[in-house]
This record gives C-alpha cells, sequence and structure tokens, in this order.
C-alpha cells in the first residue's frame, strides 16, 4: 500500500515506463490503479476495452506490478539535491533489495522479471540484489550476460551453500 500511496503523489506518471515494463513481461494491455478515499487501491489491466483485475490474471502478477512501482517512483519522483553552487541536480544511484522475486511465478515469468531487472539496471542504472532460488532467472541473467546484453560485472552470481554440504576446506 505504501507503494500505491507514494505512486499516486507523484505529478508526472511516465506511463510510457510501465507500459514497456509490461511489455517486457509479456502482459498484454495498460495498468490502471484506482485509489479510493485514499485507503483502499485496485490493479485492473485494460485490454481490448476490456477491465482485467489484477487478481484474475494469478497471483505472480500482484508481485511483480509492485516491483514496476516501486522502481517508477525511485526514478520519477522528485529526487531532487543541491549541488555546490545550489542548482539543482538529480540522484541516478539507486539499488534495490529483492527477496525472492520469482516466488509464484510461473518459470516463463520469472526468465522475464530478470530480463525487465536487466532493462532498468541499463537503461535506468537501478542496481538490484536479489535473493533468489530460481534457476530460470539466474539462466536468463547469464544468457544476457553471453549476449552482452548485460556486462560481466553487472550480473555476479552467489551461491551459498549450507554447513552439511560443505567440507571445512571449501568455501561456504
Amino acid at each position: 500500500n505504501s507503494i500505491i500511496v507514494e505512486f499516486s503523489r507523484i505529478d508526472q506518471i511516465n506511463y510510457e515506463f510501465i507500459q514497456q515494463c509490461l511489455n517486457i513481461l509479456g502482459i498484454d494491455g495498460e495498468l490502471e490503479i484506482n485509489r479510493y478515499e485514499n485507503t483502499i487501491s485496485t490493479f485492473y489491466i485494460l485490454n481490448n476495452n476490456k477491465k482485467i483485475a489484477l487478481a484474475d490474471l494469478g497471483f505472480g502478477y500482484s508481485q511483480v506490478i509492485p516491483i514496476i512501482l516501486k522502481v517508477h517512483n525511485l526514478l520519477f519522483k522528485e529526487s531532487i539535491l543541491e549541488n555546490i553552487d545550489g542548482f539543482p541536480e538529480f540522484d541516478n544511484s539507486k539499488t534495490l533489495i529483492l527477496e525472492e522475486p520469482e516466488s509464484n511465478l510461473h518459470p516463463n515469468l520469472q526468465s522475464k522479471l530478470a530480463e525487465l531487472l536487466s532493462y532498468i539496471h541499463v537503461k535506468f542504472n537501478v542496481f538490484f540484489i536479489i535473493e533468489t532460488h530460481s534457476e530460470y532467472f539466474i539462466r536468463k541473467l547469464q544468457y544476457l550476460t553471453a549476449k552482452n546484453e548485460l556486462k560481466i560485472k553487472d550480473s555476479v552470481i552467489y551461491y551459498f551453500n549450507d554447513d552439511k554440504y560443505v567440507s571445512k576446506t571449501e568455501p561456504k
């Protein structure tokens, strides 16, 4: 809800960014968000003059849309800093930490989520620290790196093993 409240306070919503994110995820239509009395939010996808409730698209979409909106909030709200001369300058270095963003997503959507986050990183210089168990997500990052759509330094993957699977001479 806090993401939606922050989103609703932005003067210049960048619908082009939101639409590009939906396109990458393969979601046909446009996102519509309605707020009622500043307490209740409803989400719809408008497709061919039909309103489809986000809940009817599957639980995974209700997890992905807030990520898109959070990134939008980071990128397009006024985050003006004062520099030495007193002129405004925009802070372009952003980092988000995502814990298992692939949960409850179809494997295809897990891969598309990796593609979306890569697009956001490359285009808008947003950094992500992601904790995942998804081989689909990891393989897509590796694929994008192999195709040079991501730089090697931009998709660093760390594997952590449980102590019972690691000998004393091996790193965790």
